[in-house]
């Protein structure tokens, strides 16, 4: 009787994950395969493998992966996740930052400070790992992150905004702003973004009743802003004072 989420299993089909129950998927496991024309052979690939020879399997099916996209078994399987009421959370901003990550400094970034040592030795060391594996389909997956999110929009799947931060350079709280702005890239309305970390949250945890939306008797937790999101989502940025606890802290300078 317990809710089961999280990524979906490498050797299940997400279609498959969503009908047995599981409640939400995170980062689109499996949706890279469903989009594609040879998510059957692509699992069945990889049965029986773990560790390091499952890892090795799939960076192998990559090239044939990125080449098989289906746009229209795409639309299907969203039409599928939508029936079952399964949840996607993307998390786009980490393959967003991949196809973009560049040899600048995290020294020159003013959020770096903000981090504990810990934490920066941590980032460091998993940033070194990755220049050295070098990933030649950062740049695919990203686009076809946000052909897939777009695709699972159309079709009716409710979608939340996470972020898995800490990874290696998603800020904790900035890189909120950050996936706001690319589920808006991948086709949602400014106020459907915003939602997809408010309200819809909210009901997935069943606790719309007190929390997700601004209305009497609910949760005094709220940003007041200094320009309209619903008009550019970027404008969420742009807060003038927090209300944490009924607690009203001003940030103007």
């Amino acid at each position: 009787g317990l809710p089961v989420v999280g990524h979906a299993p490498v050797e299940i089909a997400l279609v498959e994950a969503a009908q047995a129950g599981q409640r939400s998927v995170e980062h689109l496991t499996q949706a890279y395969e469903a989009c594609s024309s040879i998510e059957a052979a692509l699992i069945d690939e990889r049965r029986g493998l773990r560790g390091e020879a499952l890892t090795a399997a799939r960076a192998a099916q990559d090239p044939r992966l990125f080449d098989a996209f289906d746009a229209s078994a795409c639309i299907r399987v969203g039409r599928a996740l939508a029936q079952s009421g399964q949840v996607q959370v993307p998390t786009l901003v980490l393959p967003w930052h991949e196809s973009k990550m560049t040899d600048d400094t995290l020294e020159g970034d003013p959020r770096w400070a903000l981090l504990r040592a810990d934490e920066q030795a941590r980032w460091r060391a998993a940033l070194t790992e990755i220049a050295a594996i070098h990933d030649p389909y950062v740049l695919p997956r990203w686009q076809q992150s946000l052909a897939i999110v777009a695709a699972f929009h159309r079709a009716g799947v409710t979608l939340l905004a996470g972020t898995d931060a800490p990874m290696p350079r998603v800020y904790p709280g900035y890189s909120l702003h950050d996936e706001l702005e690319r589920l808006v890239e991948a086709g949602l309305t400014p106020l459907e973004a915003l939602q997809a970390a408010t309200l819809e949250p909210a009901r997935f945890l069943g606790i719309e009743a007190i929390s997700g939306s601004v209305a009497i008797g609910k949760r005094a937790d709220l940003v007041l802003l200094d320009a309209d999101p619903t008009r550019d989502v970027r404008h969420a940025r742009r807060v003038r004072s927090v209300v944490l606890g009924g607690l009203s802290i001003d940030l103007r300078p």
